[in-house]
C-alpha cells in the first residue's frame, strides 16, 4: 500500500510546507478519533446524572463502622467454589496438573468464583435497576445475579438457588454476586462455621472506603469489591471506532514524517526511512497484522468480561508487586522525569531491544512472532469497555498510538533483515546486503528509541497531571 498523497513540484523549494500538508488528512483523521473518543466520554458522564448504585461497593470481611455516614447493609458473603457450580469446568484441573499450574491458577484468579451476598436490601432500593426478571422471594431459593454474575443457577452445601433476575449494569459492586435476600431457612448457610464472612455493602460508598482500604502505611486493611461498571456494548464500540481513527491517523502521520525524512537521503535515519518507501507493501503490511490482533483483543474484550477483569488486575498487580513494580513506584512518587525514564527503560531497552529486535537477528521474524500475541492481549486489557476507560483514553489515546507504532517499526526492520539476507544470497552478494540490513536494523532501534521516549515522557506527563 503506497502512499496515496501527490508528489509536488515546489517540494524541495518549500520543504515545511509540503510536510503540513502531507500531515494534514492523518492529522485529522486523528482528532477526529480523539473527538469520538471524547463523545464516548460525554454521553457515558450524562447517563450518570443520577449515581444510584454506580458507586456501590461491598466490603465482605469487616465490622460496619458507627459514624453514621452513608446508607449501609450489613450482608454475610460466601464465595462460590467448583463444587457449587451447575457445571464445574476441567480448566482449572488441567491446569492444577501442569508445572507450575497453581501459581498460574492463582496468578489469574481462576479461582475466585462468584460470591452469594445475604442481606436485607429493601426491595425499593434494587428492584427499579433490574435489567431483566422479578425480585427474588425470601426463602425461596431465589437469587438476583449480578451484570457479570455466570450462572443461573448454583448450590450451597447441597441447597440449590437459582437466578430470577439480574441487575443492570450501573449496580457496581453486585456486578459479580448474585444477591440473595436474609431468611430464617438460609441463615445456617451464612454462619461462621460455614464459611462466612460478616461485612458490609454501601450503595454509593466508593468515596467511604478511601480511608477505610488503607491503613497508616499504605498496606490494605480491609477488602473492598466495586467501583466497576461496564458501558454499554453500542459505547464500547464507538470508542474502539475512535481508537482506530487515532491509530490509522498516527500511523499515517508518522510514516509520513519518515518518509519526508527520507528525502533528504542523508542523516542517521535516512536508510531506514528509505525502506519506509521502498518496502510499503511489507510496512502496511505489518501495520494490518499488529493493529488488527490490536483491536481484535479490543473486540473479544467485551464478550468476555470477567476475563478482561482478570486479566486487567493481573496486569495492575504486575505494576504494584510484580517485575514491572518500579514502573508503578515511579509514577506513585509523582516525578514525571522518573516515571518517564521507567517508562523508556522497560518499553525500550525490554520490550523493543532485548525481545524484539535481538531474538531476531539469529531467529528470522523472532521478534515479530513475539509481538503478534503481544498486541492481540494489550487490545484485549485496553477494551473500553468499562465505564470511564473512555474519558481516560481521550489523552492515553495518544499514548497508544506513539508507542505501538515504534514496536511496528521495530517489526518492520526485523522483518526486513532476513529478507535481506536471501537477497544477498540469491544475488552473490551476501556481504553488502548483510551490511545494508544491520544498518537499517540499528537505525530502525535508534527511531523506535526516539519514538519511546517522545511517547515515555507524554505519558508520565498526562497520567501524573491528570491522575
Amino acid at each position: 500500500m503506497n502512499d496515496p498523497y501527490p508528489e509536488v513540484e515546489d517540494e524541495a523549494r518549500a520543504p515545511g510546507r509540503a510536510l503540513w500538508r502531507r500531515l494534514a488528512v492523518p492529522g485529522a483523521v486523528l482528532a477526529a478519533g480523539v473527538a469520538v473518543i471524547a463523545a464516548v466520554s460525554l454521553v457515558e458522564a450524562a447517563s450518570q446524572s443520577e449515581p444510584l448504585w454506580q458507586g456501590a461497593v461491598l466490603v465482605p470481611d469487616a465490622p460496619l463502622a458507627d459514624d453514621g455516614v452513608g446508607v449501609r447493609y450489613v450482608a454475610s458473603f460466601r464465595r462460590l467454589t467448583e463444587q457449587s457450580l451447575p457445571e464445574p469446568t476441567s480448566l482449572l484441573a488441567e491446569l492444577g496438573a501442569a508445572p507450575q499450574g497453581e501459581e498460574v491458577v492463582a496468578m489469574l484468579g481462576l479461582d475466585q468464583h462468584e460470591r452469594v451476598v445475604c442481606a436485607d436490601v429493601p426491595r425499593e432500593a434494587l428492584e427499579p435497576l433490574l435489567a431483566s426478571g422479578r425480585w427474588p422471594e425470601a426463602g425461596a431459593g431465589e437469587v438476583l445475579a449480578g451484570d457479570l454474575a455466570r450462572f443461573e443457577s448454583f448450590t450451597l452445601d447441597g441447597v440449590a438457588f437459582h437466578t430470577v433476575g439480574r441487575l443492570g449494569r450501573c449496580v457496581a459492586g453486585l456486578a459479580f454476586a448474585y444477591l440473595l435476600p436474609e431468611h430464617e431457612t438460609v441463615a445456617p448457610l451464612f454462619s461462621e462455621a460455614a464459611g462466612a464472612t460478616r461485612g458490609w455493602i454501601a450503595p454509593e460508598g466508593l468515596p467511604l472506603v478511601v480511608g477505610e482500604e488503607e491503613g497508616a502505611d499504605g498496606e490494605a486493611t480491609v477488602e473492598v469489591v466495586g467501583g466497576v461498571t461496564r458501558t454499554t456494548t453500542g459505547l464500547g464500540l464507538a470508542g474502539i471506532v475512535g481508537l482506530v481513527l487515532v491509530a490509522a491517523g498516527g500511523s499515517l502521520a508518522q510514516i509520513r514524517l519518515l518518509r519526508h525524512v527520507a528525502q533528504g537521503r542523508r542523516g542517521p535515519l535516512a536508510a531506514v526511512a528509505a525502506e519506509v518507501s521502498q518496502h510499503a507493501v511489507l510496512l502496511w503490511a505489518v501495520h494490518v497484522l499488529l493493529y488488527g490482533l490490536f483491536f481484535a483483543g479490543m473486540l473479544a474484550a467485551l464478550g468476555h468480561p470477567v476475563a478482561n477483569l482478570r486479566l486487567t488486575a493481573f496486569v495492575g498487580e504486575q505494576f504494584l508487586e510484580g517485575d514491572l513494580s518500579y514502573i508503578g513506584a515511579a509514577y506513585t512518587s509523582g516525578n514525571v522525569l522518573k516515571a518517564s525514564a521507567a517508562t523508556f527503560t522497560h518499553n525500550y531497552l525490554v520490550a523493543t531491544l532485548a525481545l524484539t529486535i535481538a531474538p531476531s537477528l539469529l531467529v528470522p521474524f523472532a521478534g515479530l512472532l513475539k509481538n503478534v500475541p503481544t498486541f492481540g492481549f494489550i487490545g484485549f486489557v485496553m477494551s473500553p469497555m468499562w465505564t470511564g476507560a473512555a474519558h481516560e483514553l481521550i489523552y492515553h489515546s495518544i499514548t497508544m498510538t506513539l508507542e505501538l507504532e515504534a514496536y511496528i517499526v521495530a517489526c518492520f526492520v526485523i522483518a526486513l533483515w532476513p529478507i535481506r539476507l536471501v537477497r544477498g544470497l540469491i544475488r552473490d552478494d551476501l556481504r553488502a546486503e548483510a551490511a545494508r540490513g544491520l544498518r537499517v536494523v540499528a537505525e530502525g532501534a535508534l527511531l523506535a528509541g526516539l519514538m519511546l521516549a517522545i511517547a515515555a515522557v507524554y505519558e508520565a506527563t498526562t497520567v501524573i497531571l491528570f491522575q
